[in-house]
């Protein structure tokens, strides 16, 4: 049995951390003075969610309990709505829109980007979004759709009027054509012609990129964006730790000589997250190869097998799709998988766990400091999540490759089920804040 402990891989992914340590700003210091019981102000706060799953259920809590521990109970409204089949996050977003809450939370990143494009002066706090900045552009080319609709709407209707005008002047209306004949035709085109990128339209790649090209990946990670909207939006980022990520890759691997980050093909939030890790790789002394997922996976996936001493999946949309059969293949040929995707772990040797509660409370902190400090959302940067990270392993998979996990590691399964939500927070106190 081989047993994971590496003294020298640990040194090298501690002493990574802490040449990257720089890149992450401390939290600057903020007072959360309760609200007093005299005063009668209740703020109203409309949420909307993308979907009714664990993980935005599990970020929602912990904004409430923020709400709850900063604001207290008598000084919050809050009305939730979550897209599903009968109504879509626009449609809710079209609703709140002409409802002029004080603050709106989005919780998911089609949340994010429908109230964003549809409301521009009420303040939005959003989560569950990985990349911000990729968000924004989606943003804006909603809000230029929807303008460009707009525009379209009123030419219609004054080409309308003139028709009208035109047929009360006339002795024969039978030869009269008017724009009712045909409204949507013109409408629809000019919609298509300006709908939004699409996640995927771009950023596209070869099914595998060797190192050699990791100036041009990183191209895009390299960046002056200061953190900053420069809209009525801020928010905390669901990006993961990925220098705890290469820690536990380096920590996991018996023999690492090189690295498979393997993804669906053209998930922006995947590319985004690989161009991170291949960075931090490099700067490690170690190798990389890059996959994306297509329509002959089983092949791809041996090949990644073939050429890397393990296999990381970045936490993405539409992963489980794919997970098992990467790491099912990947354990038969005796390569461990690391993730940091909470679908993918049910079959990872191992992964982080990282509790998005956490998310949720910091959106809370966001939601004081705009409503009662008066921050201005555009120029509050974007946070990112402190997660309290545990290590899992499966231990069925661990024992298929023959690895042995020290006590800092638990075993998947068994933590999960014993592991309250939020535990792991650091929450204000109400008498704390007071003093």
């Amino acid at each position: 049995m081989r047993k994971i402990y590496r003294i020298a891989a640990v040194g090298m992914a501690c002493a990574l951390a802490l040449s990257l340590a720089g890149c992450k700003k401390p939290e600057k210091e903020v007072k959360y003075n309760p609200i007093k019981e005299e005063d009668d102000t209740v703020y109203t706060i409309y949420v909307m969610q993308d979907n009714d799953s664990d993980y935005y259920n599990d970020v929602l809590q912990g904004y409430k309990d923020a709400l709850n521990d900063l604001f207290g109970d008598k000084h919050v409204e809050i009305k939730h709505s979550v897209s599903n089949e009968f109504i879509s996050v626009d449609q809710i977003a079209e609703a709140y829109a002409v409802s002029e809450p004080q603050l709106v939370f989005a919780n998911g990143p089609q949340s994010v980007t429908a109230i964003a494009a549809a409301e521009q002066t009420t303040p939005i706090v959003g989560a569950g979004v990985i990349n911000f900045q990729d968000e924004l552009s989606r943003i804006q080319a909603k809000r230029d759709n929807l303008l460009n609709s707009v525009a379209t709407n009123i030419t219609l209707e004054d080409a309308d009027n003139n028709s009208n005008n035109e047929v009360s002047d006339s002795s024969n209306t039978d030869n009269v054509q008017t724009s009712e004949d045909n409204p949507a035709d013109a409408s629809t085109k000019d919609s298509t012609d300006n709908q939004p990128a699409q996640d995927g339209d771009t950023n596209s790649a070869d099914s595998n990129v060797e190192t050699d090209n990791a100036s041009d990946s990183n191209a895009e990670v390299e960046s002056t964006w200061d953190g900053t909207t420069k809209i009525n939006l801020c928010g905390v980022s669901s990006l993961s730790d990925l220098e705890s990520e290469l820690s536990l890759i380096i920590e996991c691997t018996p023999v690492l000589y090189s690295i498979g980050i393997i993804y669906p093909e053209g998930d922006t939030d995947a590319i985004y997250q690989a161009q991170i890790m291949e960075k931090m790789i490099l700067q490690a002394g170690l190798k990389y190869n890059e996959y994306q997922l297509n329509g002959s996976n089983s092949e791809i996936i041996a090949e990644a097998c073939s050429q890397n001493s393990c296999l990381y999946i970045p936490s993405c949309t539409g992963i489980d799709q794919f997970a098992k059969d990467i790491c099912n293949q990947a354990t038969e040929a005796h390569i461990p998988t690391i993730t940091n995707d909470s679908e993918a772990s049910e079959y990872a040797l191992a992964s982080l766990h990282e509790d998005p509660y956490i998310i949720g409370y910091a959106a809370g902190k966001l939601t004081y400091r705009i409503l009662v400090n008066g921050e201005d959302p555009s120029t509050t940067q974007i946070e990112n999540a402190n997660y309290e990270n545990e290590k899992l392993y499966n231990k069925k998979i661990a024992n298929a490759l023959e690895i042995t996990f020290p006590k800092s590691f638990h075993e998947r399964k068994e933590f999960l089920e014993e592991y309250e939500i939020g535990s792991t927070t650091k929450r204000v106190e109400k008498q704390e804040a007071s003093q």
